[in-house]
């Protein structure tokens, strides 16, 4: 065997191991960190991942430095942890190959007469605080552009079609969701385009602190 088909022989042989390797092993996932604001980055968050046995483990992520994940066959995300300082919310897509996750100082505003101020951060699309209503039974977000949210901002009527709206605002609004969850005051919010998926991504203050992945 000359040495050139040999060595072409071994790069096969190579080549089948590593994808019998990764077909058996399940799927690497890369990790795509957004920080917002001082996040420290020594801080550690802890993945949990569960198996269709229910079989369950914990993956430690070091925030901005841990870039790749493995998941093994029929594994999946099912709930996270993060010191109480932090809210981190993880967006990802049945399909894709990265897993993004979002890190965020939690509930920093403060509050006047008339309006909220967000603590303002870089590359934010939009602004929000996150109340509930109890005249009504539903949570509301009043949505801006800027990080000073109008307290009395009107009403959209055009409910169901959040992702128009936010395209197609002027002025602060105020917009009813589906959330049923009472909450003890208002909670801040930003709203980011995602790098990887296109979509909207809602990094809320109170359901950041949840440790439950759906």
């Amino acid at each position: 065997m000359t040495r050139h088909i040999k060595n072409l022989f071994l790069s096969l042989i190579s080549f089948i191991f590593i994808i019998s390797f990764l077909s058996c092993s399940g799927e690497i996932k890369k990790i795509d960190w957004t920080l917002i604001a001082d996040i420290p980055l020594s801080e550690k968050i802890v993945i949990g991942i569960r198996n269709e046995n229910g079989n369950k483990r914990d993956k430690s992520l070091t925030i901005n430095k841990t870039k790749l994940m493995r998941l093994k066959q029929n594994e999946k995300i099912f709930s996270l942890e993060n010191d109480s300082s932090l809210c981190v919310i993880l967006n990802q897509k049945k399909g894709f190959d990265v897993i993004e996750i979002y890190v965020y100082p939690c509930n920093n505003y403060t509050e006047n007469e008339t309006s909220y101020i967000v603590e303002p951060a870089e590359n934010v699309e939009f602004y929000y605080i996150e109340s509930f209503d109890y005249s009504i039974g539903k949570n509301y977000m009043i949505i801006s552009r800027d990080n000073i949210i109008d307290k009395n901002a009107v009403m959209n009527e055009q409910q169901g079609n959040l992702e128009y709206l936010l395209k197609n605002f002027e002025a602060d609004f105020l917009y009813y969701n589906a959330d049923r969850q009472e909450l003890a005051l208002p909670y801040s919010g930003y709203i980011m385009k995602s790098k990887n998926f296109g979509d909207f991504v809602f990094l809320s203050s109170f359901w950041g602190q949840v440790s439950f992945i759906p």
